[in-house]
């Protein structure tokens, strides 16, 4: 059966099975709203955890099962879970604050544990489905083909995994990721600064490529690798040091660390532009240093609109929610902010249902439609 997009609240639209007229008018009226607003001069995409569980992506239960199995490394006086033994955040940073005040063995033996656990959750990250992209496929297959005249689409994401990149690579999408592109490849941030043109023989100029965009790891990726003694972070298919942020309250510390200090940057300039769009797919609003910058722009710029893709129950909205989700639902309910839409959808649904961006102008699509006639 047919999936449509019906309208639960102002501003909450949750994705359900029907076939009535009522239900397809509904969904016209979306997809023709969520195609004005990828039309916008600046397009930003925020990718968590959520949006790759279809893939295999590791719950956080799933990561809190490789602490417990990896509990009795550590030694008997440092205890773990005063907290919350059912919360990994609370676990690691609580680790993390006892690594500051221990002594030289224990503080050893702490960051070896923490290395060990960064290690698994970075191999279980990496079990993702490869072959299994699909809703990635399709998300990038409509979004990226933005014609000449649109800025570059830009993706951010907290996820380790390499969903994102292999969807790229079979759609045939050019990635601008930071790094390098000769080998190997070394992280640097001015690399940022690149694009991708081409022109075809006989042309005098070259035209931007509409398969390209920019792609930012916020909290690091299975297969970047750190020299301790170079700083260098160099992308390999087998990380000795993975660089990566792993779930704990030190994220907003470390993201103030190169590169993710980079990464970071970017996501806050971004945001600062005028006209844009971000569209935020399965992430969970709990990251406060994400959270800031987009509370800033809603508060500032009123210019920004905010597109979340969230699965929730429709019994209990705020099921598996946070205070922050809370208040953009809170805004939406009242309707107090037409910026702010809330779609209540798994990734691979939504990703079906986004409209393919039409690149013609109104003009452009007469002159078009005049030509067809005219070349009959």
């Amino acid at each position: 059966m047919s999936k449509y997009f019906k309208k639960l609240e102002s501003s909450i639209i949750s994705i359900t099975s029907s076939e009535s007229e009522e239900l397809k008018k509904d969904h016209v009226e979306i997809t023709n709203k969520l195609s004005n607003l990828f039309k916008v001069e600046n397009l930003i995409c925020l990718f968590g955890s959520g949006a790759s569980i279809y893939a295999g992506m590791p719950r956080m239960n799933e990561l809190l099962e490789i602490i417990k199995e990896n509990k009795s490394k550590l030694p008997n006086n440092i205890p773990i879970g005063d907290k919350n033994e059912n919360n990994i955040e609370d676990i690691l940073s609580e680790l993390a604050s006892r690594s500051e005040i221990a002594n030289d063995s224990d503080k050893l033996s702490i960051n070896e544990f923490l290395k060990e656990v960064v290690k698994q959750i970075a191999v279980k990250c990496g079990q993702t489905n490869i072959n299994d992209v699909v809703a990635h496929e399709s998300f990038l297959s409509r979004i990226i083909p933005r014609g000449d005249k649109a800025n570059r689409v830009k993706v951010f994401t907290t996820n380790y995994d390499l969903c994102i990149e292999i969807a790229a690579q079979k759609t045939n999408k050019i990635i601008i990721d930071g790094f390098t592109f000769s080998y190997p490849r070394v992280f640097n941030p001015r690399n940022y600064q690149f694009d991708i043109y081409f022109r075809n023989d006989g042309e005098a100029q070259p035209k931007p490529s509409e398969n390209c965009f920019y792609l930012y790891k916020i909290h690091g990726s299975i297969n970047w690798d750190k020299d301790d003694d170079s700083k260098n972070i160099t992308m390999t298919d087998n990380p000795k040091n993975y660089c990566m942020i792993y779930p704990s309250s030190n994220k907003y510390k470390m993201s103030y660390q190169t590169p993710y200090s980079e990464m970071m940057a970017q996501f806050q300039f971004s945001l600062r532009r005028q006209n844009t769009c971000l569209v935020v797919i399965g992430f969970s609003f709990t990251d406060n240093h994400i959270w800031e910058s987009i509370k800033n722009a809603l508060k500032q710029d009123t210019s920004f609109s905010l597109i979340v893709v969230n699965y929730f129950d429709n019994t209990n909205e705020t099921q598996a929610s946070n205070s922050n989700f809370d208040k953009l639902l809170e805004i939406a309910k009242e309707n107090i902010d037409d910026r702010i839409m809330i779609i209540n959808a798994k990734f691979e649904e939504f990703s079906k249902l986004i409209p393919a961006f039409d690149r013609l102008s109104k003009e452009e699509h007469k002159l078009q439609k005049i030509g067809e006639i005219l070349e009959k």
